[in-house]
């Protein structure tokens, strides 16, 4: 083996080795305390709350779970309020607050039924991800939160 051959060796090695942590890091789905997912695909449907798991993007499809407290609002007014036995209209505004408990099958559950409207996204930060920028994306509309302005999808 010449010095040429053995850089060439030493090149293509260090660029497998890149190439694989590369596609490590992309195929690999962590979880955190916050957000735990359910991925369904191939092999069935895994929960994986703490850890991680391997996600091919074309096999498997992931929902997360928030793992935080969630404020559900039912409002009940207008034409679709309530008529008590007295004939009379009632506007109603509850609250409920609910939590996926830590469990495989709670968030299993919790997946199926509540889906994406577990995931901390608009109660716990801005609506407007784009409200630094200079100009709007073109599908943006335009919102006002906090007394900033910015855009919103």
């Amino acid at each position: 083996m010449t010095g040429a051959d053995i850089i060439a060796t030493i090149i293509l090695t260090a660029l497998a080795i890149a190439i694989f942590v590369y596609l490590l890091h992309w195929l690999y789905r962590r979880s955190s305390k916050e957000v735990s997912f359910v991925r369904t695909g191939l092999r069935g449907e895994k929960v994986v709350i703490s850890g991680g798991a391997f996600v091919l993007p074309i096999i498997h499809n992931i929902t997360s779970v928030g793992m935080r407290t969630l404020r559900i609002e039912v409002k009940r007014g207008g034409d679709k309020s309530f008529i008590t036995k007295n004939r009379m209209r009632v506007e109603i505004v509850a609250e409920f607050y609910v939590r996926v408990t830590p469990n495989k099958e709670a968030v299993s559950i919790a997946a199926g039924t509540l889906g994406k409207r577990t995931r901390p996204h608009q109660s716990q930060q801005s609506h407007c991800r784009y409200a630094d920028r200079q100009k709007p994306p073109l599908n943006a509309q335009p919102c006002r939160p906090h007394g900033r302005s910015g855009y919103r999808f």
